[in-house]
């Protein structure tokens, strides 16, 4: 079985209390980086998989819970931002795989995946035998 390796981090954005949104990356185990007042974050702190997070610990049940990272940051935001989250990743170069979410202050949502180019190559380039990169 391989193991899946992904790199992501966020753009940066304002946002209303640096500390609170210190607390949440904390949370949601990723770290904090600032620029020019601005922040964002890196997802360098969890060595097993290096992507956005799905899931932040809950004390209460020593277990974890699921999240919707959009949802967790949205509420940080200061009025008229708009954090963009980005990852890409492989599995032993049998599968790579590539996103990107965005999330504005109002918590309205866009997402897109590198897989959408198979579906634009068939409507837009005629491609009747497209076949998926992957293993």
């Amino acid at each position: 079985m391989a193991n899946y390796y992904g790199h992501a981090r966020s753009n940066y954005f304002k946002v209303k209390n640096k500390k609170k949104f210190q607390t949440l990356c904390n949370e949601i185990g990723v770290e904090m980086i600032e620029r020019d007042n601005l922040v964002g974050f890196i997802c360098s702190l969890d060595p097993d998989c290096g992507g956005l997070p799905s899931s932040k610990y809950n004390e209460e049940t020593e277990d974890h819970d699921d999240i919707d990272i959009c949802q967790e940051i949205y509420p940080h935001l200061c009025e008229g931002e708009v954090a963009v989250m980005t990852e890409a990743g492989y599995e032993k170069f049998r599968y790579v795989t590539g996103y990107a979410l965005a999330v504005n202050w109002k918590g309205e949502e866009e997402s897109i995946s590198i897989d959408k180019i198979y579906e634009l190559a068939n409507k837009n380039l005629g491609g009747e035998h497209v076949t998926k990169a992957e293993y």
